[in-house]
């Protein structure tokens, strides 16, 4: 019957040590256990746990801060927690980086989080979906969102995807809830464990103070997929959102002040967003009730021409089927009672209007380019092209 020993190897450089002994195994994940047995009559098992020498350090650190958790807790920590594995699993994934060792057990042992074990097995789950460890402020934001109630998490991010990409400072929170359509009681619950991140003003004046990040770096967080793993806002995703909501809000326009306050605010991110024109949104153009807009909801003039000028040159059935060219020879042109007058200014006139019109040849500035928007319930834009 042979014996049985555990052994940790710190190697450098650890993988071609690894090789030397199974040279055809690919790019082994450290740490890595080799089971060798040595002796003839009498043997040995030796479990060979390898990890890189410069890892010695963090693990040392590791050791030490997890030491301090089961001496100071509450809970009952066992004496052999956190297993061995564990502490040389994330030695390896902060690559020799000894000050970031130091924060993982002050963070799984904070008293705000709650019982250390389940705070350990939270963050090796995390640590398995890819969480990046290169950065010690990461943990604190993994941490952060971690605390957010599942079934909450998709309105959080929600409200975060606003605020980070398209939010602007006249918004107060109210205003915010409004215009996502979330009533703000949850509004508030989406965000209740956010305070060391986003400045929420108390509820007395969440009519006139707005939400703010309170530092860059956890924007720049949520807009890395490798740093934010679940919790990575996908700009396109938040950018369809918030084209959905505006578009909303035309058709369920409630008067003023609030509709103002968008199309001051928002507009012109709304047709600059429209310009990519993906499926979802020329899906969502297709139904869109264009007979509800006026010019008080268009805006920004620069970027809704562009918009006009995207939509036309797309030249799909679905996106022509939602613009249309008004000659004014038509029959159809005169019988237009409702049409919305825009002046458009552009350094290239005849460029932008070639874009609709190849055949127009040499046209007379001023211009007007008549053209009728949807595809049910349509809107009649007479657009006065000019030179800038």
């Amino acid at each position: 019957m042979s014996k049985r020993v555990q052994l940790e190897y710190r190697a450098g450089p650890a993988r071609d040590y690894i090789v030397s002994f199974m040279p055809g195994i690919h790019a082994p994940q450290l740490p890595f256990t080799l089971n060798l047995r040595l002796g003839g009559a009498t043997q040995v098992d030796i479990v060979l746990v390898i990890v890189e020498r410069k890892v010695r350090g963090v693990v040392d650190r590791l050791r030490q801060g997890f030491g301090e958790i089961r001496r100071g807790s509450r809970d009952g920590v066992p004496a052999n927690w956190p297993s061995e594995s564990h502490i040389l699993r994330i030695a390896a994934a902060v690559s020799g980086h000894a000050e970031i060792a130091s924060d993982i057990p002050r963070l799984i042992g904070d008293d705000q989080y709650g019982n250390p074990d389940e705070r350990l097995k939270l963050f090796m789950n995390h640590l398995d979906g890819g969480m990046n460890l290169s950065r010690p402020v990461d943990i604190d934001y993994y941490q952060i969102l971690s605390r957010v109630p599942a079934d909450v998490l998709p309105t959080t991010l929600r409200i975060l995807g606003f605020l980070i990409f398209h939010h602007p400072n006249k918004l107060s929170v109210d205003d915010d809830a409004k215009f996502l359509n979330i009533d703000r009681v949850t509004f508030r619950q989406s965000l209740q464990n956010l305070h060391s991140v986003i400045s929420i003003p108390p509820v007395e004046k969440s009519n006139t103070t707005p939400l703010r990040v309170c530092n860059a770096s956890f924007s720049d967080f949520l807009k890395d997929p490798n740093r934010s793993g679940r919790f990575y806002l996908n700009e396109q995703a938040v950018k369809y959102d918030f084209i959905l909501q505006y578009l909303h809000w035309i058709e369920d326009d409630d008067g003023p002040p609030f509709i103002e306050i968008l199309v001051g605010c928002l507009v012109g991110d709304v047709w600059d967003c429209c310009c990519e024109l993906s499926d979802d949104i020329v899906g969502r153009l297709e139904s869109f009730n264009f007979s509800c807009m006026t010019s008080a909801h268009i805006g920004w003039l620069c970027y809704f021409g562009s918009f006009l000028q995207r939509l036309h040159s797309l030249g799909s059935v679905r996106s022509k089927s939602l613009i249309t060219v008004i000659r004014e020879h038509t029959q159809e042109h005169p019988s237009i009672s409702k049409w919305i007058q825009l002046e458009y200014e552009t350094c290239d006139p005849r460029k932008y209007i070639a874009s609709f019109i190849p055949d127009v040849g040499t046209p007379k500035f001023p211009f007007i380019l008549n053209l009728r928007l949807g595809k049910a319930a349509y809107a009649y834009i007479s657009l006065k092209v000019i030179e800038w």
